[in-house]
């Protein structure tokens, strides 16, 4: 199996769901300081399907608020804006990339990954008082480029998971050996062309070198909440295997193991076995 050209990134990038031009208002309405919950109401409510699945995952197990959210206003004022804008990504993302659990990889295990690295990774960023809105975005969607390429790249990825069974490797290695070029990267190269912040797309880039040259914790963050859930293998990322703790990037953003075992246990009462998928479908 030939290794992906440029060319060939961009035709099977053509091949995933632009992020819509009525989303991104309604993100940049909900950036805002001043907002207008009306005005934010009126623009979710123009996509049926965003507002139903956007309601549903407000008032899942997650939030505590079964039945308490009836309006996009109401999850505006008692989530606040930057919950209600995590809420409107995630069923977003959640409609455009539905789970699979046919294939060869569990796409529906990967979500239920996502959405717990996305949890831990709000409990981390609390803790180091770092940026928890980007924090939830970029844990929800670190392995995005594991689904990017079963959508828009099925016969190079089949050469991919063959790799991986063959040699029990970490899904990442096998990327990186048949393709030389691994999820982390296409997921990034994706959060560009949505115009996702900076800090996302580093995020998402580097969770699994978060030494590399990065402008904030994000990618340290989602690095230590990703492999703490595949440790309690919430969800599934792809493999069994576990990779290790940066302990460099950990002592250079002040997670220590204190942090990470009070994390663990809050994770645990959090998620659980919940599935967002489930009540977002």
């Amino acid at each position: 199996m030939k290794h992906l050209s440029d060319k060939e990134l961009d035709e099977g990038l053509k091949k995933i769901p632009a992020m819509s031009s009525k989303v991104q208002e309604v993100l940049v309405l909900l950036d805002q300081e001043d907002a207008d919950y009306r005005q934010v109401e009126d623009r979710v409510m123009e996509d049926a399907n965003l507002t139903a699945r956007l309601l549903r995952v407000a008032n899942s197990p997650m939030y505590g608020l079964s039945g308490q959210i009836n309006t996009i206003r109401d999850a505006c004022r008692v989530l606040g804006l930057r919950v209600t804008k995590n809420l409107v990504t995630t069923a977003w993302v959640m409609g455009a990339f539905p789970g699979d659990p046919k294939g060869r990889l569990d796409t529906s295990a990967l979500w239920r990954h996502a959405q717990g690295t996305a949890a831990l990774s709000v409990i981390i960023a609390n803790k180091i008082r770092s940026c928890q809105e980007s924090a939830f975005v970029t844990g929800l969607l670190h392995d995005i480029g594991k689904i990017v390429f079963m959508a828009g790249f099925p016969e190079h990825y089949d050469a991919v998971l063959d790799y991986r069974d063959e040699h029990n490797v970490l899904l990442r290695e096998a990327e990186q050996k048949i393709l030389k070029l691994d999820h982390a990267e296409l997921g990034a190269r994706l959060a560009k062309s949505w115009n996702l912040p900076l800090e996302v797309i580093e995020g998402i880039e580097l969770h699994h070198n978060p030494m590399s040259d990065s402008h904030t914790a994000a990618p340290t963050i989602v690095h230590c909440a990703d492999i703490i859930c595949r440790g309690l293998e919430i969800g599934d990322g792809g493999d069994d295997r576990i990779p290790t703790f940066c302990a460099e990037a950990l002592r250079r953003h002040k997670i220590t193991m204190t942090i990470i075992n009070e994390s663990l246990a809050e994770a645990l009462d959090l998620v659980g076995d919940q599935n967002l998928m489930a009540a977002a479908s």
